[in-house]
């Protein structure tokens, strides 16, 4: 199997290890499905509408060395993203959306060797982004306009 959605399954915790898993889609989940560390032929993983989460695993992250895309969608609790996220080398697009509580990137993004396209939108609590170096390497673009007034 190369393709995996995940979608509204909340009381799945777990599933068989998927050794040629390319692509993989988690929808309205069980968080617990983040700490599964026993994928490692990813090449996109989509993030999606997981109200409960709060952070990714670094090890979930970190054993995807081929992984070139990343979508984290609608985790609006979302506070952390691990520096694992620095250790995807090969990691071309990265998008973040409707994290509402997504207050920085993690440091560890400052050096990536094959980041082209970096989106960031509505991310209502981001202040600060990762110092990534010369901004002619990406396609950035980043949405700050409906930051909540404190």
């Amino acid at each position: 199997m190369r393709k995996l959605t995940v979608d509204n399954c909340p009381i799945l915790i777990n599933m068989p290890r998927f050794p040629s898993l390319q692509h993989l889609e988690l929808r309205n989940c069980n968080q617990a499905m983040l700490s599964i560390a026993n994928f490692t032929s990813l090449l996109t993983l989509a993030i999606e509408r997981i109200p409960e989460i709060h952070s990714i695993s670094g090890s979930f992250l970190a054993g995807n060395t081929f992984l070139t895309s990343l979508e984290i969608i609608s985790c609006p609790k979302l506070i952390l993203i691990p520096s694992e996220l620095g250790s995807l080398t090969a990691l071309k697009s990265l998008t973040i959306r409707w994290c509402e509580e997504l207050m920085s990137l993690p440091q560890s993004l400052q050096n990536p060797n094959a980041l082209e396209s970096l989106e960031i939108s509505e991310c209502y609590s981001m202040a600060s982004l990762a110092d990534n170096g010369p901004a002619s390497r990406f396609k950035f673009a980043a949405d700050f306009i409906h930051r909540k007034l404190q």
